[in-house]
């Protein structure tokens, strides 16, 4: 029994509890002790506490404290035993083995089988020729052979039972390696295969250091015939939680907490990728949803964070999904928007680390994003997508708890739906009155879809249905005012159509356009009955609707008169303001 009280003490000795507890959150001098934010509950200010001189933390938020193996039982979720081995283990202790030591949990069953699969993956990747198509593929890649190191990647080989007669060979039960995930029942279930077939095989680590699980990269060519998801993960088990666990933070610890700004990705190859280039302080969801367990993940190491996935549409959407629980934890997020096209992986390696770098620092906030996300592609002169944008949005600007920061981006987001400041203020703050923060859509149109609006409807129907007034009005038409408007597409068009002589009818003029939103607009105002106006008419609508862009200019040149400092500046604005104040009255 003493000798056990002695191996306990040894080992919490050499475990220094600021030291071990650093490895996981961020901790910062606070007079005699250290303090960080908690990672076992949610809390934007920080009250735990960790004592060096007493050798144990506490938290004045939840109450949760303990010595070092405390910290790690709860963190890592292990009995005292497996807290101590992992201790001991990493700090060079040796831990006697007693012959009436009871059989090792569950758990500790699930690290071995991992490490022990890890060693199968990585020498076959190592194997002269089995492992050739994916080295090769790395290769491609350009990954080399530092990175595959320090990443442990492996490969697991085509054929169907390999790692599974491997593990079995080492003493693992089939029931273990079901359980493992690293093997698939048959449907029939008359045995079972390997869960990894034919691909680059990436290990996913705890922050403690022990695999938990792996994700893979198939290197087989695609075709009608064999249709495979391009990555596959590890199935959720007792020791793998998809929504707590990040690829890559155990290698790129160092670096998060150095940087303390981490890059989020979206895959294994990214992160490969950026690694290898010398982008180290990166993480992966690895394809999932990123959720609040990810985001308090990252809360333990960083301040910040760029969010950095694919630019096609679902790249984009899970950019947006991954703010509110970003932002939540009070970390700082940009969004670095990458090229059409291109996927962190690519643009590194055309563009080159440095290039990448600096495109990082100069990565716009995330609401900044999300507003041009919201706007991007809407018909603005919708009421439902003005509404439609809204909603997209104002989760994200209720959650922004600066008063500076909210009165910042009101005037640009209404700015961006042609509304006015006070509109958007208003839902604020009733959304964040009633804790709802959506907005209810405008009442449904009635059939036929919503109306247009009187100018632009009359306007377009001038210039269809009058040649005369056509011929004069096509000419004068400013569509760099006229473009911002909802008809402003169609204006353009039948410039195009007039200047070439071409027969101008509904018809024809829904024919050119393959966007099914304009083609219906052009559809519910060919089929009004009101009769069509004169010239006068249509010079009433230009001024009408000029007046509207006049009004939006202005409101646009007060906000910059009120947030600049400058008098020069001012006097400027102030003249130009007055100037289209009089070209607005002119036409009213």
């Amino acid at each position: 029994m003493s000798s056990d009280r002695e191996l306990v003490d040894r080992v919490r000795s050499a475990a220094d509890i600021v030291r071990t507890v650093g490895e996981y959150l961020h901790l910062r001098k606070a007079g005699r002790r250290y303090v960080g934010l908690c990672p076992f509950h949610a809390e934007k200010t920080p009250s735990f506490s960790v004592d060096e001189q007493k050798q144990l933390f506490h938290c004045f938020g939840c109450g949760a404290g303990g010595d070092v193996f405390k910290f790690l039982m709860l963190h890592e979720k292990l009995e005292f035993r497996e807290a101590l081995e992992m201790l001991a283990e990493k700090h060079g202790i040796e831990i006697p083995r007693r012959q009436d030591l009871q059989p090792r949990g569950l758990k500790d069953r699930l690290y071995d089988a991992n490490a022990a699969a890890a060693e199968y993956f990585r020498s076959a990747l190592a194997h002269k020729d089995a492992g050739r198509p994916a080295r090769d593929y790395l290769a491609r890649r350009g990954i080399r052979s530092g990175t595959i190191e320090r990443l442990g990647v492996g490969y697991a080989p085509r054929e169907w039972e390999g790692l599974k007669r491997h593990l079995l060979g080492k003493g693992f039960t089939a029931a273990e390696l079901a359980t493992s995930g690293l093997v698939v029942s048959k449907s029939d279930g008359s045995g079972s295969y390997d869960r990894f077939r034919e691909r680059v095989i990436f290990p996913i680590v705890s922050t403690g250091g022990k695999i938990v699980g792996f994700g893979g990269r198939t290197i087989a060519a695609q075709n009608g015939e064999r249709q495979e998801p391009k990555y596959m993960n590890s199935p959720e088990t007792a020791i793998y939680s998809k929504s707590e666990t990040l690829y890559g933070l155990y290698q790129a610890r160092d670096a998060v907490r150095r940087e303390r700004v981490a890059v989020l990705v979206a895959g294994y190859m990214d992160f490969a990728s950026l690694f290898e280039a010398g982008i180290e302080n990166v993480v992966a969801s690895c394809g999932t949803a990123f959720t609040d367990g990810h985001a308090r993940q990252l809360a333990r190491f960083v301040d910040g964070v760029v969010v950095n996935y694919d630019a096609d549409n679902a790249g984009r959407a899970a950019a947006l999904r991954s703010l509110s629980p970003l932002v939540a934890k009070g970390l700082g997020v940009k969004v670095f928007r990458l090229p059409t096209g291109e996927d962190p992986d690519l643009y590194v390696r055309r563009a080159g680390a440095e290039t990448y770098r600096r495109e990082l620092e100069a990565a716009p906030a995330y609401m900044d994003y999300a507003i041009e996300e919201a706007v991007a592609g809407r018909d603005l002169g919708s009421p439902k997508e003005k509404v439609n944008a809204l909603n997209q949005v104002l989760p994200l600007l209720a959650a922004l708890e600066s008063p500076v920061e909210r009165s910042h981006y009101v005037p640009i987001l209404a700015d961006r739906l042609s509304l006015d400041d006070a509109v958007v203020m208003d839902q604020l703050a009733r959304a964040a009155k009633e804790k709802k923060l959506t907005i209810a859509p405008p009442p449904p149109a009635r059939p036929g879809g919503e109306q247009p609006l009187l100018a632009e409807a009359g306007l377009v129907r001038v210039l269809v249905e009058d040649t005369v007034a056509r011929r004069e009005l096509v000419p004068q038409l400013e569509l760099e005012h006229l473009g911002e408007t909802g008809i402003g597409p169609i204006l353009t068009e039948i410039r195009v159509m007039s200047a070439r002589d071409e027969e101008i009818g509904y018809a024809a003029l829904s024919a050119r356009f393959a966007d099914e939103r304009i083609v219906r607009l052009i559809g519910r105002i060919a089929m009004q009955t009101e009769p069509v106006g004169d010239l006068n008419y249509a010079r009433s609508c230009i001024a009408s609707l000029q007046r509207d862009h006049l009004l939006a200019e202005c409101r646009r040149i007060q906000r910059r008169i009120e947030a600049t400092a400058d008098g020069s500046v001012h006097a400027e604005l102030t003249a130009k303001k007055f100037e289209m104040s009089q070209r607005i009255r002119e036409l009213s």
